[in-house]
């Protein structure tokens, strides 16, 4: 499930769920060399607005997590499996968490966005482009990692 509201709280937690442990699970058993998937910006809160804002500002990793809906909550035990699934298996387990996927098509619509500020407080104005995205998939699987809590004492 790509972000909430697609389906019920229920589908989307099981499936996200689902997914991600049969990934990282197979992963473990096939012995890979690394993993590295997107989790979501939402693990720390967002959505943000005025009925709900973060914790404070500017938001950081002590902020997380704060899930706000089934799909966040998704996203953190998703993380959470794979830092442990990542400890007893000794294969890194890299989460990203792109916020607001920007490509070419976006940007044009940048400038309506400056006559309200609030349009883009849900998520604190932040976008981040494709191809950044896409460069940091590459580099988390090319960087030198440590996994912790491994091997088991």
């Amino acid at each position: 499930m790509p972000s909430p509201g697609y389906f019920t709280d229920a589908r989307t937690l099981n499936e996200n769920n689902a997914m991600n442990v049969n990934v990282f699970l197979a992963a473990a058993k096939l012995g890979v060399g690394r993993i590295v998937w997107t989790s979501s910006e939402a693990t720390g809160g967002y959505p943000f607005g005025p009925a709900s804002p973060p914790r404070y500002l500017p938001v950081d990793e002590d902020h997380y997590p704060y899930p706000r809906s089934a799909y966040a909550l998704s996203k953190v035990v998703g993380e959470t499996m794979a830092e442990h699934v990542s400890s007893w298996s000794g294969i890194p387990i890299i989460a990203l968490r792109p916020s607001n996927v920007f490509d070419a098509g976006d940007y044009p619509k940048i400038p309506s966005y400056w006559d309200d500020p609030l349009i883009r407080a849900v998520n604190l104005w932040d976008y981040v482009d494709a191809r950044d995205v896409a460069q940091a998939c590459r580099r988390a699987l090319l960087a030198p990692v440590t996994v912790l809590g491994y091997p088991p004492s």
